[in-house]
């Protein structure tokens, strides 16, 4: 099974300390890679610190309140227009870490089931982005215009996830070209955006992380070392009030009976 996971990359050790000033419900650790120059940010929200490492960073409310930009507003149209599109809150999250690290990043999120999500920042802007939804592909081209190609499942019955009306709707978004839809024969390829996108200056994915296998981060405590942690505020539980026992009173003329 491919578990989900999500992480940011920095190929330079960041000022963890500054990311001390996203909201506080949002827990943090950073690490070092004991085999590369690769350092890796660890984010969750809302919940107890994960169990296992980058396996809790899924897209939360409260990014939403992060920093935004014109692929922000990008995304958050396609998701208006077709509601299996995500990841506008993950990139606010992603913009947010690299204006106070002042730092370039790679972000990425996957599964085996429905994740296929990365993006680049450089310079403080978004520099690649890719994710599927369904069976489509998204793809940011080098002038910000969104790529669509729909997939079509050839063991399935050869359905396109993407109905004609889908389409139009879509391709009517003035930053949207559609492509020809792309036929999956055996299945879509596991994390395929994630290691196109992958920088390969760090090191190989799966050598790395075993990203683009069936077991992420199967081997991440052997291979390096955390840095950094900030967790979230504990939630005290309110206080139970005792319950009072209600005795039921007779009425008044039972009493003479």
């Amino acid at each position: 099974m491919g578990y989900f996971n999500s992480a940011i990359l920095f190929k330079k050790q960041p000022n963890w300390s500054k990311l001390d000033a996203l909201p506080e419900s949002i827990g943090l650790r950073g690490y070092a890679h004991n085999e590369a120059e690769l350092w890796l940010l660890e984010f969750w929200a809302n919940n107890a610190a994960p169990e296992y490492p980058f396996t809790e960073g899924h897209e939360e409310r409260v990014f939403g309140e992060l920093m935004s930009n014109a692929v922000v507003t990008k995304l958050e149209a396609l998701n208006k227009a077709w509601r299996e599109v995500y990841g506008d809150s993950w990139l606010r999250l992603g913009l947010s870490v690299a204006a106070l690290t002042d730092q370039d990043l790679f972000f990425f999120a996957d599964d085996d089931d429905w994740f296929d999500y990365a993006y680049s920042i450089t310079d403080g802007e978004v520099t690649a982005l890719a994710l599927r939804a369904s069976m489509s592909n998204f793809v940011m081209n080098a002038f910000g215009r969104i790529e669509v190609t729909p997939g079509i499942d050839a063991e399935g019955g050869g359905e396109a996830d993407l109905t004609q009306d889908k389409i139009n709707t879509l391709g009517a978004l003035s930053f949207v070209t559609i492509q020809p839809p792309k036929e999956f024969t055996s299945g879509i390829p596991l994390a395929d955006n994630v290691l196109k996108l992958w920088p390969r200056e760090v090191g190989e994915p799966e050598a790395l992380l075993g990203v683009g296998t069936w077991d992420p981060f199967m081997s991440f405590n052997d291979k390096s070392e955390m840095v950094y942690e900030r967790l979230p505020p504990v939630k005290e539980e309110p206080a139970l009030k005792p319950k009072v026992r209600k005795i039921a009173q007779k009425s008044w003329w039972k009493f003479w009976v």
